[in-house]
């Protein structure tokens, strides 16, 4: 039976050194092309759908499948297939393309797919709001999904049934409870980021999301206040990106509101940064006759002894916060209350994956008393 006080840096002096990459330590090597990267935008001179939310750590979440899929390579379906229970229990694993899943104590049983003997208690298709067939665990729904690649995109169609029998799109004939899980990202072991999934009830749901960093690794967890508590939800069709699709440019964060409104950074075109094609960052809804400072930054976590995100009311800026680190800015003009920075990625291959964030800061005399607003921060990596 299926149970269930910072200022912002205007200037950057670096020392630029000759290495050879293949003696060189990773860690080095990295920093060297964050130079590369910060040396390039300083001589260099309308979005689709937002996401649900971005974590701290700069991983964009989608509860939209359609602005997730227009907006990151996720577009590879994996479909669950049709095999019943999966033997050995708690320990059960089975491998579907890419993606090997397993189940996490307490969870008990892991079934793919309906019956192909239906019978009340186990239906042809557990859900028929969802395409194709079903991921279902008996018990707490605890899944492990680890990927044969590191990937930075994956998403997951999803239903939970309020409606308790019959058994197809039900919680189990049992009482349902609404259930939120977390969404664990690793790497090697190691912890990326965590953040919350609560999917609405009895419709075809959907939970994506873009990390900057790759993982190895994603784990559900089912979060209730009754440890018995053991209704169903069906997870359905993943979605993964190619491994040769590696760019994006996702919002990180809001800005803060100004005498035009709240100032916002977009890339023009909802573009990604591809080596050898050109790419426009703008600043929109800024006030007329200013000035615009665009900040190029590689954390988000930190910025010196800062911890980011930081509030920015200490230096008389409230409802502001400061997103990422401001390691290099360039001024802009504004026209017609955009800002414009327009410049071709170089085809260097030692860009090739370099993350960066991007933030704007406005001119807004009499606003506040520092006479500033910020805009939303961006988290981007550079492909090919």
């Amino acid at each position: 039976m299926i149970m269930n006080g910072p200022t912002w840096n205007l200037t950057t002096h670096e020392r630029r050194q000759r290495m050879n990459p293949r003696s060189t330590p990773p860690a080095t090597r990295f920093a060297t092309r964050k130079r590369t990267l910060a040396v390039f935008w300083l001589a260099a001179g309308a979005a689709a759908q937002a996401p649900t939310f971005t974590t701290p750590a700069g991983t964009v979440v989608w509860s939209d499948k359609v602005a997730f899929q227009g907006s990151t390579c996720a577009n590879q379906a994996v479909a669950i297939p049709q095999r019943g229970l999966i033997p050995g229990g708690s320990a059960a694993s089975v491998i579907v393309g890419p993606l090997t899943f397993s189940i996490a104590s307490p969870s008990l049983e892991l079934y793919l797919g309906g019956t192909t003997n239906p019978t009340p208690s186990f239906p042809a298709d557990w859900s028929t709001l969802l395409p194709g067939h079903e991921i279902v665990i008996s018990g707490i729904e605890n899944l492990n999904v680890d990927l044969a690649t590191p990937m930075t995109e994956l998403g997951v169609d999803f239903h939970e049934p309020s409606a308790s029998c019959p058994w197809a799109n039900a919680c189990g004939c049992i009482t349902c409870t609404s259930s939120t899980f977390t969404v664990t990202l690793r790497r090697a072991g190691v912890a990326i980021d965590t953040f919350p999934f609560d999917a609405p009830d009895d419709v075809a749901a959907f939970v994506g999301w873009s990390s900057m960093a790759a993982f190895d690794r994603v784990e559900f967890r089912e979060v209730v206040g009754n440890p018995n508590h053991a209704d169903n939800e069906f997870f359905g069709t993943f979605y993964v990106a190619a491994a040769s699709c590696s760019a994006f440019y996702q919002r990180l964060g809001t800005g803060c509101n100004g005498s035009a409104g709240s100032p916002r950074l977009w890339s023009s075109g909802n573009l990604r940064p591809w080596l050898g094609s050109p790419f426009t960052i703008e600043l929109q809804s800024l006030p007329s006759s200013t000035a615009a400072f665009l900040a190029f930054g590689f954390s988000a976590t930190n910025w010196g002894m800062v911890t980011l995100p930081t509030d920015l009311q200490s230096i008389g800026m409230p409802g502001c916060t400061l997103w990422m680190s401001p390691d290099t800015t360039i001024l802009l003009g504004v026209n017609g209350g955009v800002a414009s920075f327009v410049q071709v990625i170089p085809s260097s291959p030692g860009l090739l994956g370099v993350q960066f964030y991007n933030q704007g800061m406005v001119l807004d005399p009499g606003v506040n008393s520092a006479g500033a607003t910020v805009t939303n921060a961006a988290a981007a990596r550079i492909g090919q």
